[in-house]
Formats: C-alpha cells, structure tokens, sequence
C-alpha cells in the first residue's frame, strides 16, 4: 500500500483547483471545517483517509459532470491538503523516522 505523501502527489487536478485549494489553507480551521465535511474531527490519519476517498468521489462526479459541487470540491481540497500536512508535522515531532515530503 503507497503512502499518503505518495497518493497525494499522484492526484492530478486541473490548476484551478488546487490553486483554489492551496489558497484556501489560509482560512481553514480544523473544528469547523471538518465537523461540516465529515461530521465530526478525527486524528488527523483518520480525517486524510477519509478525504482522500471523499475527494475521489468528487473527482468522479467532476469528470461526468453529474451531481459536482466546485465548492465541495475545493473544500475536501483544501481540508486533505491541510490534514496531510498536519499529519506531516505531528511525524516530524515524534521523530517517527518517516521521511515524507510536502506535495506540491
């Protein structure tokens, strides 16, 4: 099984989504953003699984173009973005040897 800095890098989306997302960050809070995303605020591993499959489901929808919301879309974005690199952090403070690399 890859890993999540391996499965976000593999994610291709179109520029203005991700720009979207990436800007988004700034204005994301945890509590608020996930309790309206999943219902409730997990661990950070927990919350990224999560959001990596609800964000394949909204790529799905994107591509038929059936049932798409943008702003879902930008919005478990940014919340998966955010939480991998959250995810991210909380490994450099435990110095848990893993060795994963912000995404692009």
């Amino acid at each position: 099984m890859e890993d999540l800095t391996t499965r976000l890098s593999r994610l291709h989306r179109p520029r203005l989504l991700v720009d979207a997302a990436r800007e988004g960050q700034a204005l994301y809070d945890r509590n608020r953003d996930l309790s309206m995303l999943l219902g409730r605020v997990p661990g950070h591993g927990a919350a990224v699984m999560q959001l990596f499959d609800m964000e394949a489901a909204q790529e799905t929808a994107r591509r038929g173009r059936r049932g798409y919301r943008v702003r879902r879309h930008v919005a478990i974005l940014t919340a998966l973005v955010a939480e991998h690199s959250a995810l991210r952090s909380a490994h450099d403070r435990h110095d848990l040897g893993h060795d994963l690399k912000v995404v692009p």
